[in-house]
């Protein structure tokens, strides 16, 4: 006996859920790892200028968000529009998310708190490093968007199954 349509669903978004919870986990968690070890090392040494503490922060968010509208896309069956929508929403997010976590861009350290216990008082030394990260952001969100045509080709693959089952031969 085959399973029913409602069977056969809560066990495919069964399977989707746990491993979107695993990687879901995965990126919420690394960040904060990340965070707890540069907390460490701030301890150690005064680094606070570096903004990585924002970053995680922002990296957090934005994983969460992320990682929400990806598991809703666990819920509906390959060819269906739903799906293609979440996915593609998913990849959306995804290039949002690195523009905004990475500020735009561009990565501000400043060397002066840093480098003043070591080098002593620095005066009007204004010591900022700029990191433009623009190139890399537009080379990965072009990755990112070629990345787009798998869901597009899993829905044109798999919808005319996708009707047939459910909605009949016509």
């Amino acid at each position: 006996m085959s399973p029913t349509l409602s069977e056969e669903f809560h066990t495919r978004a069964k399977k989707g859920i746990i491993l979107a919870v695993i990687v879901a986990a995965i990126t919420v968690l690394l960040p904060a790892i990340v965070l707890v070890l540069w907390n460490m090392i701030e301890d150690l040494i005064d680094l606070s200028g570096f903004g990585i503490k924002e970053m995680v922060i922002r990296w957090l968010i934005m994983s969460i968000i992320v990682a929400a509208v990806g598991l809703s896309s666990a819920f509906f069956p390959k060819g269906s529009k739903p799906r293609l929508i979440l996915k593609l929403a998913t990849k959306i997010l995804v290039i949002a998310a690195l523009w905004i976590v990475t500020s735009g861009g561009t990565i501000v350290i400043d060397l002066t708190e840093g480098l003043s216990p070591i080098i002593g008082d620095l005066g009007d030394i204004d010591a900022k490093l700029s990191i433009g990260l623009v190139v890399f952001n537009v080379v990965i969100s072009l990755l990112i968007m070629l990345r787009c045509l798998v869901p597009y080709g899993e829905y044109k693959d798999c919808r005319q199954k996708y009707l047939d089952k459910h909605f009949g031969k016509e």
